[in-house]
């Protein structure tokens, strides 16, 4: 026999652990009670059965395998987060190892745990697989739905809200914590701010981390405010800032504070009493109009102050750190008007009319628009200008090289505390005097027909309005012009202040409000209203206005299908506001052809010019609308704001009086100067023309000529020095024989501005009797085809010409019309013309009408395509 044991489980299982061993020891001591209670003897019962003691055995197991299962799975999911991320999964109560070695120990007693990980596995492998057992275990539903929901948001999906038994028990605000990191990861604080209140409010109360994120949300949301938190008495009559003592940041890590707020106890250590998981106690609100504070005391990298200088904005003010001093400038010049491009801050911010945060994430570039390439987050707090009724006549742009933002309402009190005396924003005075601006629909044939442009648009699309109210308004040189209303909706509402006009127009964008809003809308009582800007070239070039009386009235897709539509009559628009002004200015009506191909592409090309620092040529025979272009130009190159305000009248330099040395010169000193005919100047006066313009005049200058520009060189009439200096823009306008395709434009325009001028019924020519108008070279350009025109009208008996009627006014005033264009050799020019002129509104092409036009056979006209290479 060998010497006796005192423990008889070292004797039985001598090869087994330490670990094991005690286990078995527990086991021992446990039957040893069973068989105690359950045998005879003189020891008292203690009461504890057999079922009994095994039952509570289980349920002691099962809550510490529970327990290891959740440590374990906050140990695996919380190696995947990055050190600065507000998700958090809690404190583990057990470490790592001992979490696995609890595992294989109630694995030796029968229970069926997960295997420990493979070599090679991953932490979201090892994490499904211990969910995938969990309910055999009886781990409890809804907390296998949190830490499902947890995997599944780390591998990338979005996680909606499970379905709990407890609405709001203990997993659902843990899952509402949760939802509320994601948002303070993506920089939305107050939207997670939100989503804890409303959950403590329903729940009755809120514990743990989701309390904690509260604390988080409010502290990040006043971060920027020297006053959002109280510190501590000694600080105050100091002026120290609290120590932070090594304790402090263990606390703070034990508990899973995030890097960028550990960051923020280090640069605001007033926030340090509230990022230690306790409650704020106190609070103190910023009055609404306290100033802009230094970017020292925002925690800021940058601030500048900017402000609306005219079209332009300048800056009052920039703190930068010394090393950006330099860039002030060069950025400044990189975001002038950067509030008409979409993608930019500034765009939103004018059109939206309230603060603009911007964030990056770790390893991203600046945010847009940002002065310092290394800042993190960009914040933009509009000015608000009294003059505008509270339009933003400024901002001012914070940047920061963390993340955490002011809240946006604490963004806009510093903007309003700002806001006195600011000068008024662009296009502010355009919306302002709303009197003289929106002259009456009978004002002017140009306006009216700017309205009926808009009416048969909202019939194109149905819009209905039944509820709604319509407004067109065109962009003149120096106001809106209102040129038409309607709908029968809001029909006796006072105007309203309709500053969603002004948004549209500065940004050229959709202004858009879906609530009341008596600032925005033009009627009191709007209940939503869009305004759709119409473009051309980037420029807007007039708004249409829509608002019900109906809250959210305007889908998307709809408002993109009007916009869409709308963009195709921008020309015509444009022309609208153009003939006002010189019929305004001049005393004459104009007709374009603004829906003619040929037209378009010669508008785009004088658009073009007008942006060119050089002199502008423009070139052609007589009677072709050159002085006119020339103003056209000149109209442009003011909305665009090239210089002072127009005059009110402005006639070339040359068409009235004879040029001199000295009338040049004060021409030159002008914003825009306007030359005409310079063929006819003298030889010396042109000679110093050409030295001004080599030596760049201060002027925008606008010339044109009889004929083209190398053709007067030639004979000799032009001085070479100044064609020379006149070569780079020259936009050549052909005679009426060369642009068939306008005449059905022009002359329905040009009868409308007849029937103005002299009265009696709106004349319409027949197919046939267009066709003859269309055929015709008109040598004598615009006054000839003007003059047959008003002829008609004089012997006219009828509302409709037919070809009879125009045959017979052209025969009796100089040499017969032209009954044909020449079929043998065609000019191809010609052909293609009268193909477009006479297209289908589906598309197609009509033979048989442009033959008519042409005056030839249908047959023909096919041959001649075949012959010229025109696909039918």
């Amino acid at each position: 026999m060998g010497l006796p044991h005192s423990d008889p489980v070292d004797f039985l299982y001598p090869e087994g652990t330490e670990r094991e061993r005690e286990q078995a020891r527990r086991w021992v001591i446990h039957l040893r009670l069973l068989q105690s209670e359950s045998g005879p003897g003189l020891m008292p019962s203690v009461g504890v059965g057999r079922v009994h003691a095994q039952r509570e055995l289980d349920w002691v197991l099962k809550r510490r395998l529970l327990a290891t299962i959740e440590a374990l799975l906050q140990h695996a999911l919380s190696t995947l987060l990055p050190v600065d991320s507000c998700i958090g999964f809690g404190r583990p109560t057990l470490g790592h190892q001992e979490a696995w070695s609890n595992l294989e120990s109630l694995r030796l007693q029968g229970w069926k745990v997960p295997n420990i990980p493979e070599p090679g596995e991953s932490v979201l492998v090892s994490a499904d697989r211990i969910l995938e057992g969990a309910e055999a275990l009886e781990f409890p539903a809804d907390r296998i739905r949190l830490w499902c929901s947890r995997v599944e948001r780390l591998q990338g999906s979005r996680v909606g809200s499970p379905e709990w038994e407890l609405a709001y028990g203990q997993a659902a605000m843990e899952f509402t914590a949760d939802k509320a990191g994601c948002l303070l990861d993506r920089g939305r604080v107050q939207e997670a701010l939100d989503q804890l209140q409303e959950f403590k409010q329903k729940a009755g109360g809120i514990t743990g981390r989701a309390r904690m994120l509260i604390e988080w949300s409010q502290t990040i949301l006043d971060a920027g405010c020297p006053e959002s938190a109280w510190e501590d008495e000694g600080v105050r009559e100091s002026g120290m800032p609290p120590t932070w003592s090594s304790q402090d940041r263990k606390r703070g890590v034990e508990e899973g504070l995030p890097a960028h707020l550990l960051e923020l106890r280090a640069q605001c250590p007033r926030t340090l009493p509230h990022l230690r998981g306790s409650a704020m106690k106190r609070r103190v609100s910023v009055p609404t109009s306290s100033p802009l504070p230094s970017r020292g005391e925002l925690g800021a990298g940058v601030l500048v102050h900017l402000s609306f200088d005219g079209d332009t904005t300048r800056i009052h003010g920039a703190q930068v750190p010394p090393g950006l001093h330099r860039s002030v400038r060069e950025w400044h010049l990189s975001r002038d008007r950067s509030w008409r491009d979409p993608v930019a801050p500034e765009y939103e911010l004018l059109l939206e009319g309230r603060a603009v945060l911007r964030r990056s994430a770790p390893g991203e570039p600046a945010p847009e628009g940002a002065l310092d390439s290394a800042s993190r987050a960009l914040a933009l707090i509009p000015i608000p200008s009294s003059g505008a009724h509270g339009e933003c006549a400024g901002w001012i742009q914070v940047e920061y090289r963390h993340v955490l933002l002011p809240s946006r309402g604490r963004l806009e009190s510093w903007g309003r505390g700002l806001g006195e005396g600011m000068a008024h924003p662009p296009g502010a005075a355009a919306v302002e005097e709303t009197d003289d601006a929106f002259p009456s629909l009978e004002a002017s044939a140009p306006l009216r027909d700017g309205g009926h442009i808009f009416e048969e648009l909202l019939a194109e699309v149905g819009t209905k309005l039944g509820r709604r109210r319509w407004w067109g308004f065109l962009v003149g040189a120096d106001r809106l012009l209102c040129v038409g209303s309607g709908g029968q909706g809001l029909q006796t509402s006072a105007a309203g202040e309709g500053h969603a006009l002004e948004r549209a127009l500065r940004t050229g964008g959709v202004a858009l409000f879906e609530a009341p809003d008596v600032a925005l809308a033009q009627a009191r009582d709007a209940g939503s209203g869009v305004v759709i800007p119409v473009r051309l070239h980037g420029r807007v070039v007039a708004l249409l206005a829509l608002e019900s009386d109906r809250r959210r009235a305007f889908r998307k897709r709809d408002v993109l299908r009007v916009e869409r539509i709308l963009q195709t009559r921008a020309l015509a628009l444009r022309l609208a506001a153009f003939r006002a002004w010189h019929l305004e200015h001049h005393g004459v009506d104009l007709a374009f052809a603004a829906g003619e191909s040929g037209f378009e592409r010669l508008a785009g090309r004088l658009r073009t010019a007008i942006r060119a620092q050089d002199p502008v040529l423009v070139s052609g025979p007589p009677g072709v609308g050159k002085r006119v272009l020339m103003r056209w130009m000149q109209f442009e190159w003011a909305v665009e704001g090239g210089g002072s305000p127009m005059p009110r009248a402005c006639e070339p330099l040359g068409s009235v009086e004879a040029p001199s040395a000295e009338k040049m010169e004060a021409a030159l000193e002008q914003p825009c100067a306007l030359f005409e005919r310079l063929e006819s100047w003298p030889a010396e006066l042109q000679r110093q023309l050409a030295l001004a313009l080599e030596y760049g005049p201060r002027a925008k200058v606008l010339v044109h000529v009889q004929g083209r520009l190398e053709t007067l060189v030639r004979d000799g009439v032009l001085d070479l020095r100044l064609a020379h200096a006149l070569a780079n823009f020259e936009v050549h306008v052909g005679g009426l024989a060369e642009r068939r395709g306008e005449l059905p434009f022009l002359v329905p325009g040009l009868l409308r501005i007849l029937r103005e001028d002299y009265g009696g019924p709106l004349l319409r020519l027949d197919d046939a009797a267009l066709g003859l108008f269309w055929r015709q070279p008109w040598e004598g350009g615009m006054s000839a085809l003007k003059g047959a025109l008003l002829k008609i009208l004089l012997e006219s008996s009828g509302e409709l010409i037919d070809l009879e009627q125009a045959h017979s006014v052209l025969s009796a005033h100089g040499p017969g019309p032209t009954e044909r264009l020449p079929s043998r050799r065609p000019c191809r020019r010609d052909v293609v013309s009268a193909l477009e002129s006479t297209r289908l509104e589906s598309g197609r092409i009509n033979k048989t009408r442009a033959a008519q036009y042409l005056g030839w056979d249908p047959d023909t006209l096919v041959a001649r395509m075949q012959d010229l290479g025109i696909a039918p």
